[in-house]
């Protein structure tokens, strides 16, 4: 199983277009087609703008900007309005941290973190579902990400659901994104822990949205097309509001040698 894309990296929002483009450029020695470059949120409009301008330079790959946000209610709410993902290209969610976030009244009362994980896939564009628990229900909640068109993060520097939660997902019809969770440029593309996961647990490469044969780019156009199909005060607006356009697919032969005469200025080092 090839993995084309690492669509879970994170770098330090002070850290600029420099820490963007040194990410873009490991990217690009380990020959990856798309990075998707991940902020906590609230992720503020300069990160936004940081990976668009590398994303510019950027000869034969994509580079996306991506936000992580929390689940935080048994509601399924996250800890981010709707407003603040308006021109990410990828929305990344998860449970993590209970401890420090609480998790609020309904799941001190017992309420089932499925539930909450599960409203939160109906409620919200999200596009990648992290930090998934054994205990989880995978038939409800691949049932909800089948139906959304949301990918299961198999992340290798984090905890890893056991085999048995991932074959059980992936029969019922879950895909999975497979991840390095990379905070610094020697660790991109290094998604070896999790790509044993998937062959343990007989995940097929079609499963897989970032493999080789798992149709990333059709999955991403799918994923912004979502959006700005959904009603007002989700992503109506979302291409009026800062969101890229088609997600495609970038050759080489798209760039001139001008454009980027200055990439070594913005941090990016290819050896």
């Amino acid at each position: 199983m090839r993995i084309i894309a690492d669509l879970c990296t994170f770098v330090q929002p002070r850290k600029g277009a420099d820490g963007v483009a040194a990410l873009a450029a490991a990217a690009m020695v380990r020959s990856l087609e798309a990075v998707a470059v991940v902020a906590r949120a609230p992720a503020r409009p300069a990160f936004t703008a940081a990976v668009r301008d590398v994303d510019r330079r950027a000869p034969a790959i994509r580079v996306l900007a991506g936000v992580s946000c929390h689940v935080i209610t048994s509601a399924g709410d996250l800890n981010v309005p709707r407003e603040a993902y308006a021109g990410f290209d990828l929305v990344v969610a998860g449970a993590r941290p209970a401890a420090r976030f609480g998790l609020l009244a309904g799941f001190r009362r017992g309420m089932p973190a499925a539930d909450a994980i599960v409203s939160a896939v109906y409620r919200h564009e999200i596009d990648i579902l992290t930090d998934v628990h054994a205990d989880l229900d995978p038939a409800e909640l691949a049932r909800a990400c089948r139906e959304r068109g949301v990918a299961l993060e198999l992340r290798a520097r984090g905890p890893l659901p056991p085999a048995d939660f991932v074959r059980r997902a992936a029969s019922l019809g879950a895909r999975f994104v497979i991840t390095s969770g990379a905070r610094v440029p020697a660790e991109m593309g290094d998604c070896t822990a999790a790509v044993r996961l998937a062959r343990e647990a007989g995940v097929a490469p079609e499963q897989v949205v970032n493999a080789e044969q798992g149709g990333l780019w059709d999955w991403l156009e799918a994923q912004r097309r979502r959006r700005r199909l959904v009603a007002a005060g989700g992503w109506a607006g979302w291409a009026r509001q800062g969101g890229a356009g088609a997600v495609q697919r970038r050759r080489v032969e798209e760039r001139q040698p001008s454009d980027w005469a200055d990439w070594s200025e913005q941090g990016g080092e290819v050896h």
